[in-house]
């Protein structure tokens, strides 16, 4: 950053650390998440559902009641951004992408600043960014938890900052954390557990100091910001009449619908045992087992443990771990005192690359191996409609169709969710009767039963075009399977035509 100052002596070395941490924001998400303009489509399905209604409450719908799902209301409201941005793409969710990475990677660099001023700390942090982007936990990039992460990091450093210095942040920033609170909640309520978690083991420190006053102002001011976003949600509801309709999507069905197995195929949440442990292992130790404050080693390991917790209460998905990287700049208690020598460097060069070689997303890219059957299949989509709401997903997770072919859902359960509705095989079926959609298009993923996919086609649809594309394993869940894909979009190995190894896209059209 001196090189820098020495060019512009008047921009801060705060400043110039901020625009260098975006730019590797930018280069991470550019190169990882599937939102990217260097890929031809993010192919997770629930990426393309939050797209797709996005555009649907864009064009005018009505948030669960007329197009359904059950993530928070922001969630959808940070899409229909996204959708204003670039309706036919997830260029606009790229771009908040880097938004909130840059903020993630800045307050981790923050809290490593708090425990060490040395040469690695910038690299650390950039180290961080680039094996969170790399790692099964990021996905296909836009997910819930993705967008939570420098609400988080934020919060983390702010109560981090509270503990070593003993002072009590700006009523200003209290409230910020309290928004950023609220706005989890709002997205997706079991993520807010982290904040609940802080609180009540800050508070406890509070008691501990017999600081009783801050304990006040840090619960005034934190709910007040919650309790503000939360009051603009409900009247945002209550305005359009669908409160009954928010509260039966986001909560109901969320609590006592939700599938008991994760949506891509993964073990239940027993087998994940071991994988949590193995996570605990890496991102909490140096806090639970070094000489730290015990003040801290509290904050951390009661967060970390209600987080770990709050994962073996609902069903557990890969990508939910993600979140757990907020305690990643962390591992700086064991990493402070080393010395700049070309040995450690050539270790943290060595971690970078196996990462970027280890990639999912980034090597089947360059290795033209990416998802794309949904494309030819959305191009004949796009040249034969008749109208915009000529295209249903039936009995089937969302494809990306919508957003590819520029079309918008008939009905308002649009694709299979996890949940078990009964009325949503019934609406299908209806729509189809009531709206005579031209097109009817599913995708069968391998790893689902066959009861998931178990309504047949009406008989006055015939199949038009057939796409199959490799599966993608998870490194953590099979790795055997993993590294085979992986050599096989290499070159490396040939793979069979067995169903075992691909998922299928079928598109059907209407026979008047």
């Amino acid at each position: 950053m001196k090189i820098f100052n020495e060019f512009w002596p008047g921009v801060s070395s705060e400043k110039w650390k901020s625009l260098f941490l975006l730019t590797v924001a930018f280069v991470c998400i550019t190169l990882f998440s599937a939102s990217s303009f260097l890929y031809p489509l993010n192919p997770w399905d629930d990426a393309n559902v939050f797209m797709t209604i996005g555009k649907s409450m864009l064009s005018g719908k009505l948030l669960y009641k007329e197009i359904f799902d059950h993530k928070g209301p922001i969630l959808f409201l940070i899409h229909e951004l996204a959708a204003w941005i670039s309706y036919r793409s997830f260029f606009g969710i790229y771009l908040i992408e880097i938004f909130c990475y840059w903020g993630f990677l800045w307050y981790s660099y923050r809290i490593i600043r708090l425990f060490s001023n040395s040469w690695i700390d910038m690299p650390l942090t950039c180290l961080i960014g680039m094996c969170v982007v790399t790692t099964d936990f990021f996905f296909y990039g836009d997910s819930v938890e993705e967008l939570c992460l420098p609400i988080l990091s934020y919060t983390l450093y702010w109560m981090l900052t509270y503990l070593k210095k003993g002072t009590l942040p700006s009523m200003t920033t209290l409230l910020f954390v309290g928004i950023g609170m609220g706005v989890i909640f709002w997205m997706k309520f079991t993520i807010v557990i982290f904040h609940f978690a802080a609180l009540l083991a800050l508070m406890h420190i509070c008691y501990l100091r017999n600081k009783i006053q801050d304990i006040y102002r840090i619960t005034l001011w934190t709910m007040a910001g919650f309790l503000l976003v939360s009051a603009l949600c409900i009247l945002y509801f209550l305005s359009k009449g669908t409160l009954s309709d928010m509260y039966d999507a986001y909560f109901y069905t969320n609590l006592f619908q939700y599938g008991g197995k994760a949506s891509n195929g993964e073990p239940d949440v027993a087998w994940f045992f071991f994988v949590k442990v193995a996570i605990a292992a890496v991102l909490v130790l140096p806090v639970a087992f070094t000489k730290v404050r015990r003040d801290v080693r509290l904050l951390v390991v009661m967060c970390y443990g209600m987080q770990i917790v709050s994962f073996t209460l609902w069903p557990v998905h890969i990508y939910y771990f993600l979140v757990l990287f907020v305690y990643s700049p962390l591992v700086i208690y064991f990493l402070r005192n080393v010395r700049e020598t070309w040995q450690a460097k050539s270790v943290m060069c060595l971690v970078a690359t196996v990462a970027v070689a280890t990639s999912y997303n980034f090597v089947t890219l360059v290795s033209g191996t990416f998802h794309s059957g949904i494309i030819p299949i959305a191009r004949y989509v796009d040249a034969h409609k008749d109208r915009r709401d000529d295209v249903l997903t039936f009995s089937s997770h969302e494809t990306g169709i919508y957003l590819l072919a520029d079309v918008l859902p008939p009905n308002r359960f649009f694709f299979a969710p996890n949940s078990r509705k009964p009325e949503i095989r019934t609406e299908q079926k209806e729509c189809i009767e009531r709206v005579r959609p031209k097109f009817l298009i599913r995708k069968t993923p391998i790893t689902k039963t066959l009861e998931y996919y178990d309504a047949p086609v009406p008989e006055n649809y015939r199949l038009v075009c057939h796409q199959e594309e490799l599966y993608r394993y998870h490194f953590l869940l099979n790795p055997n399977m993993f590294m085979r894909n992986l050599m096989y979009s290499l070159g490396l190995e040939g793979l069979s035509s067995d169903d075992v190894m691909r998922q299928h896209l079928y598109l059907y059209e209407r026979e008047d």
